[in-house]
């Protein structure tokens, strides 16, 4: 069934049947209170569940079983040393955004895999791009930078901006834009 879930920023998340417009349910999540900044929904197969990851300003990953059933007393929580602002999920991992670092997280416990640092201030954003397996990052440093997600290694800076980097998308199959 196609659900969406909304994270209220002090932790409470909204189901919605999307098919429907339906509201569900809401559940006080294990946040306490904390500003909520991202979430994604990651699928493990291997498990056959998926997982709804949330993050905060205080660096709090709260990862939250969802299907068959969703069970809120079977959350896995994680603090890492920064704010997280963005996060977003490659094949094998989770990648998160901070103050000056992104992390590689574990898809299945959360657990810190590696960590780098990514920009001279904030890094606001991050997205997968599939087809090519990069993972662009934004930052206040004004810069977008381009990783390869498998090792980690900076493969483009660009520059080109007047102002902090605060979004990125990712589309596949558009046309050129020339």
């Amino acid at each position: 069934e196609d659900m969406v879930f909304a994270v209220g920023c002090s932790g409470i998340l909204y189901f919605f049947r999307a098919s429907k417009f339906q509201y569900l349910t809401l559940i006080q999540n294990e946040l306490n209170g904390e500003h909520t900044t991202s979430a994604i929904v990651v699928r493990i197969d291997s498990l056959a569940t998926s997982f709804l990851w949330t993050a905060t300003l205080a660096g709090s990953i709260t990862i939250l079983p969802l299907f068959p059933r969703c069970r809120p007393k079977h959350c896995l929580s994680r603090t890492l040393n920064q704010p997280v602002y963005t996060m977003c999920e490659t094949t094998d991992s989770i990648w998160t955004g901070g103050t000056t670092m992104i992390h590689q997280l574990d898809k299945i416990d959360g657990h810190i895999l590696r960590f780098w640092r990514s920009h001279t201030d904030g890094t606001r954003a991050i997205v997968l791009a599939p087809s090519t397996n990069e993972v662009w990052s934004c930052g206040e440093d004004k810069e977008v930078r381009v990783w390869n997600s498998k090792t980690y290694e900076l493969v483009s800076r660009l520059k080109a901006h007047r102002a902090g980097v605060g979004a990125t998308a990712h589309s596949m199959g558009m046309e050129s834009w020339r």
